[in-house]
């Protein structure tokens, strides 16, 4: 959706100071089905697994262990250096579940 009728948004999110602030504005804080192809919704049903026991595959899991130093989630900083850190685990899972997947 974003590429085809909001390509402007995403020049904005390159220019963006942060990603929350672009996701902010740009998805009105809402991320939903519409944002991802059929195969990325998909992927964020599976890599999003809200009942994941600890040490499976789930974003929750990636991201807590990527930022053991907060107390908690929500004090990790809405930063690009955040997003550096985070998109190399995101697409790596991305790969092995496509490669499974094939």
């Amino acid at each position: 959706m974003h590429t085809e009728i909001f390509p402007n948004d995403l020049e904005a999110l390159r220019n963006s100071s942060s990603p929350g602030a672009w996701f902010i504005s740009a998805c009105d804080e809402k991320f939903t089905n519409e944002d991802l192809n059929d195969e990325g919704n998909d992927f964020a049903k599976f890599y999003y697994n809200m009942t994941a026991e600890e040490g499976a595959i789930s974003y929750l899991f990636d991201y807590s262990a990527l930022f053991p130093e907060n107390k908690s989630l929500y004090y990790v900083p809405d930063t690009w250096d955040t997003y550096g850190k985070v998109e190399p685990v995101v697409c790596a899972r991305f790969k092995a579940w496509r490669d499974a997947h094939a």
